[in-house]
């Protein structure tokens, strides 16, 4: 049988660790907003329940590109547009650093290749601190106008306060920077978990905030009780158990047919993405401003 190469403690574990920083880093202040909560369920496959501050807007969920590869993904925003909070990057695949696999390919850094239901991208190895980096610099520097990178540093106190500490090189830090909305600079922070794997593989999983100073207290209270609440389905965790048994047996009964059909699912994945992020260009970063 295949295993699931994108563990579901893969998808929570760095969401639950970034919640003890923020208890730990970043303690309530009288200017912080008092926020209320209500209960959200992811609607793309009913992976999760959360609480979100009521009145904000939440889109995103567990994505399945295919029947081994799920990926999760939360964004939510205040109603004024002024704080936004995310957790994971459904869009990030599994990493391959370059080797003699993605040679025979004849694949470059930042090109991809699918093998039996897993899409891989060549790139270099990273830790969570360069890769926050690079997730500002490749990423977040296109949505949001006028970004400056500031501080990036390992943060290996995050884990090791939950009696967690990071093992088999597994490698956490966050990346700080500021950009402008109408006219006023703008905080922001990325936390990244970076997991190597066997065979030169390694997966992220990306947290942002976005706030004006005076909102960031708030906003990191918002992403805490996202995380905190965070609850998994125990139907769908054996769903997803069942459903990677059959689709190994279908590659071996009929492999093109197998994959033909995770190319269909694959593309819904990337237009419900693609139709979410949509929604929120215009309010990370208004035209004309």
């Amino acid at each position: 049988m295949i295993a699931i190469p994108f563990q579901i403690s893969h998808a929570v574990m760095p969401w639950i660790l970034l919640a003890t920083l923020l208890c730990s880093t970043l303690p309530r202040t009288a200017s912080a907003q008092q926020l209320s909560y209500v209960s959200w369920k992811d609607p793309v496959e009913g992976a999760f329940t959360t609480e979100a501050p009521r009145g904000w807007k939440v889109t995103g969920g567990m994505y399945q590109f295919a029947p081994i590869d799920v990926r999760p993904q939360i964004d939510a925003g205040s109603p004024d547009g002024a704080m936004h909070v995310q957790l994971g990057d459904a869009l990030l695949t599994t990493y391959v650093v370059p080797g003699p696999s993605s040679q025979v390919r004849g694949l470059h850094e930042g090109q991809t290749y699918e093998v039996n239901g897993v899409t891989y991208t060549v790139m270099h190895a990273m830790n969570g601190t360069q890769y926050s980096r690079f997730y500002v610099q490749s990423k977040l520097a296109k949505a949001l106008a006028g970004l400056k990178i500031g501080e990036s540093r390992d943060r290996p106190d995050i884990a090791q306060s939950l009696h967690q500490p990071l093992q088999n090189g597994a490698t956490l830090g966050g990346t700080e920077f500021t950009f402008a909305r109408a006219g006023k600079t703008m905080r922001g922070v990325c936390y990244v978990r970076a997991e190597p794997g066997m065979g030169g593989i390694f997966r992220v999983n990306p947290s942002v905030i976005l706030a004006p100073a005076e909102g960031m207290e708030t906003a990191t209270e918002a992403l805490q009780h996202l995380i905190n609440q965070l609850r998994l389905d125990p139907q769908w965790q054996a769903r997803m158990t069942r459903t990677a048994k059959e689709f190994t047996d279908r590659v071996l009964r009929n492999h093109d047919a197998a994959m033909a059909k995770m190319q269909a699912e694959y593309k819904k994945c990337l237009s419900r993405i693609n139709a979410t992020a949509a929604l929120w260009n215009p309010i990370l970063n208004p035209p004309g401003h």
